[in-house]
């Protein structure tokens, strides 16, 4: 037996033996492991997903051109002061299809050809959200309507839902459409394959969520020279949102910042119209290139400014229509962006006149506005 002293205190030689031996093997078989892996093909997901989408249910009695929009009448008979009007979102209901929406593909592309990237464009800081949201819009729609969309899948990666292979490609077969999401833009092609026109938002530095992506297919008299990279506050300042400092300022504020992506919220609008444009109202507005937000018109110097007129008095109920607003937000799981997607539906007025009940709700809500709300909702018509 050999020993040499540590301090006062002999060792024996022989008892430093075994743990040595115990740690140059464990090392071992680390490195080992590792060679293992760095040449093994891998046939799961590298990490693991902490949330994952509730699987969807298939919606087989759809039709495209049998099954009729919703008739959403969300409004209340009194308007007293503006509030976060959410409910939550059933897991089936992100995106609803009607017989209408051929009509709204036809709308956006025709839009996207003759505005290009002035209806759709996505921040640096936003790339990933988009991709992220093309996605999960592929998975959602090619599950809840199978007879409307096919989907096709890389083989290299499991990225896509449920460990599957991201999606590659999406089609529309009835509607003649087809896009190659390794080739378009993502953001683009999330806003062609459904009715909804979509908004990314993103907590910036200042702590406060900005608007980083849009596509507006539908406008509904929207730009996005005048919304991308502001703040939910600055846009809904120089929107001129009536009451929003006072009312409604603090609690969307705390809404969003409470949004969990398990927990997805929808809400409606309700509105009024003199046009049933879709996107820009040329004939309340003037022409879209010419408009300023700041005068509510077309702008000095334009081609319009001074010429153009808004239309006159409407006398006749034939002349109106009722416009309504299905919003759905949602928080996306691996970015942390918000989804702020507004499917917009446009309506006679004298066919929602004839309907029990809504023309007595509906002068009361009118009558119910302050001069401010009044003021707002006929300069938006």
């Amino acid at each position: 037996m050999s020993f040499f002293y540590v301090g006062k205190f002999p060792v024996d030689q022989d008892q430093l033996y075994l743990p040595f031996a115990l740690l140059l093997a464990t090392l071992a078989a680390l490195a080992l492991l590792k060679q293992l892996k760095a040449n093994a093909i891998i046939d799961k997901p590298p990490v693991a997903v902490s949330w994952q989408y509730p699987e969807p249910e298939p919606d087989l009695n759809f039709d495209l051109e049998k099954t009729e929009p919703p008739r959403f009448r969300a409004f209340r008979y009194h308007y007293k002061r503006h509030i976060v009007d959410v409910r939550k979102l059933d897991k089936d209901s992100w995106v609803m299809l009607d017989n209408e929406w051929p009509m709204y593909h036809r709308i956006k592309v025709q839009r996207l050809a003759d505005r290009g990237n002035k209806i759709v464009q996505t921040m640096p800081q936003a790339r990933e959200a988009a991709w992220e949201l093309c996605q999960d819009l592929c998975e959602f729609l090619a599950r809840r309507y199978p007879q409307v969309y096919n989907i096709r899948r890389s083989e290299k990666d499991y990225l896509g839902w449920y460990g599957l292979g991201s999606v590659v490609s999406v089609g529309m077969p009835s509607l003649g459409a087809f896009y190659d999401l390794t080739k378009e833009d993502p953001l683009t092609v999330a806003g062609l394959i459904q009715p909804a026109d979509l908004n990314i938002l993103m907590m910036g530095e200042d702590g406060q969520y900005h608007l980083v992506a849009m596509m507006l297919g539908i406008g509904g008299g929207q730009r996005i020279k005048d919304k991308l990279g502001n703040s939910l506050a600055d846009l809904h300042f120089s929107g001129h949102v009536p009451h929003y400092a006072d009312q409604l300022q603090r609690p969307l504020d705390r809404f969003l910042a409470k949004l969990q992506v398990e927990a997805p919220f929808h809400r409606n609008t309700t509105g009024i119209s003199t046009h049933d444009a879709f996107h820009w109202p040329t004939v309340t507005m003037g022409p879209e290139d010419d408009w300023d937000p700041e005068i509510q018109g077309p702008g000095v110097g334009t081609p319009s400014y001074g010429t153009w007129k808004p239309q006159g008095p409407i006398s006749d109920i034939s002349q109106l229509w009722f416009r309504q607003e299905r919003q759905v937000l949602r928080r996306l799981p691996k970015s942390r962006a918000i989804v702020w997607c507004v499917h917009t539906y446009v309506e006679p007025m004298d066919v929602v006149a004839r309907e029990p009940g809504i023309p007595g709700r509906l002068a009361s809500l009118v009558r119910s506005w302050d001069p401010i709300m009044a003021k707002y909702t006929q300069g938006s018509a």
